[in-house]
């Protein structure tokens, strides 16, 4: 193995960086930087395994228009990255244009502007974790010398990656079980309740719709949990398809008007006159769409009103959703899209998982969009999100 002397000067700080280190983006972000900087190539990408897919999934890239219409896709096995997850062992192609191996050839992510590669697998106490491959040395072709460094790179990060994954687990679980005490522990006091004998019939039933409220809570908890999990996870399929948002909207608005009019809250809707095309998840879009409008219901008022737009913007499409409710302070705008995390002025007031808008977020992100809020405490919110025209998922 051959690696220079400044080369393991730089390996051995990363180390120490990377082992620092447990939020699972971040830790890639890293990763990539350093592949780039040892190797001197163009674009690094990050292949993490996903068990319930089978195969490889693009997590990130340093190119971002590549990691947004490839991110959640599955890799075939005949590509350069999925012959090294099954092998386990590193692949340099020196020139792609000369190179007549036919995992080469068949590779369909390679395109007439890649020239040379590297991947290594990311292997950790023997399990295979997902594979970094850099495309494209800026000078010159890749080296013996580049898979030798980045060999050891990828020694180090899979043990990191496999850390963070490990940690997010425990993490997520921890979180859940916190918030799965407070509806046990008011089941268990109304259980022992309806234990006295000097009850009414109407505490009786008074008791009995607090069970069923707190089993709605568990079960949308542990509905929210798995669907966050498996988002995180990248477990979750992604179907695009082409649709105009403003029909997306209006169906619902129609949907959701009966609740808002049964709690006094009026829904208007404004939009351009032309057709707001975009390909993307309808479904996933429609989610984000109802649980911010079920949102603008719920923490407003009677004789509240929910406002709906909609525009075009370049190459993006965008919406927004506002409420004159009761509004978010502001020491909790930043952490609103947490998971778990609730504002505190309607942690007791309204009942929640916590998990809605994390979800919702995560969901955008995955489009390649974003959500932003505004809001101001007894003044209401908006909720505004943008979305690229052409998501390819």
């Amino acid at each position: 193995m051959s690696i220079n002397a400044q080369h393991f000067d730089q390996l051995l700080e990363i180390s120490r960086d990377l082992a620092s280190t447990l939020d699972l983006e971040v830790l890639l972000r890293k990763i990539l930087r350093v592949a780039e900087n040892l190797s001197s190539a163009e674009t690094a990408y990050v292949f993490l395994y996903d068990e319930n897919k089978g195969g490889l999934v693009l997590q990130a890239s340093t190119n971002s228009q590549h990691e947004h219409a490839l991110q959640g896709q599955c890799l075939p096995a005949t590509s350069v990255a999925g012959w090294v997850c099954v092998h386990r062992k590193p692949m340099i192609v020196v020139d792609v244009e000369s190179d007549q191996r036919a995992i080469v050839k068949n590779d369909s992510l390679l395109n007439t502007a890649t020239t040379s590669l590297i991947a290594v697998p990311l292997v950790a106490k023997d399990k295979i974790q997902g594979v970094l491959e850099v495309v494209n040395k800026k000078q010159d072709y890749f080296n013996e010398q580049d898979v030798d460094v980045l060999t050891v790179l990828a020694a180090q990060a899979a043990i990191a990656v496999e850390n963070s994954r490990l940690y997010q687990q425990a993490d997520l679980i921890n979180e859940l079980v916190h918030e799965l005490r407070t509806p046990l522990a008011s089941i268990l006091t109304i259980a022992y309740l309806l234990k006295r004998s000097d009850l009414t019939n109407d505490q009786r039933q008074q008791f009995a719709e607090s069970i069923a409220e707190e089993v709605t809570r568990l079960n949308d908890l542990a509905s929210s949990y798995l669907e966050y999990s498996r988002l995180e996870a990248g477990r979750l399929t992604f179907s695009a398809t082409a649709f105009d948002l403003r029909n997306l909207l209006t169906e619902s608005c129609r949907t959701l008007r009966p609740k808002a009019e049964e709690a006094g809250i009026s829904i208007q809707m404004f939009s351009a006159d032309q057709p707001l095309f975009l390909t993307a998840d309808e479904n996933k879009i429609k989610q984000v769409v109802v649980n911010l409008l079920n949102n603008a219901i719920k923490y407003n008022q009677t004789g509240g009103r929910v406002l709906v737009n909609a525009w075009k913007n370049g190459d993006s499409v965008s919406f927004s959703i506002q409420d004159n409710g009761v509004g978010i302070p502001e020491a909790d705008l930043p952490h609103v899209f947490e998971k778990f995390y609730r504002a505190h002025n309607i942690q007791e007031a309204y009942p929640g998982t916590g998990l809605g808008l994390s979800i919702c977020n995560r969901i955008i992100e995955i489009h390649g969009g974003t959500i932003t809020v505004q809001s101001q405490v007894n003044a209401g919110s908006t909720f505004t999100v943008e979305l690229p025209v052409n998501v390819k998922k």
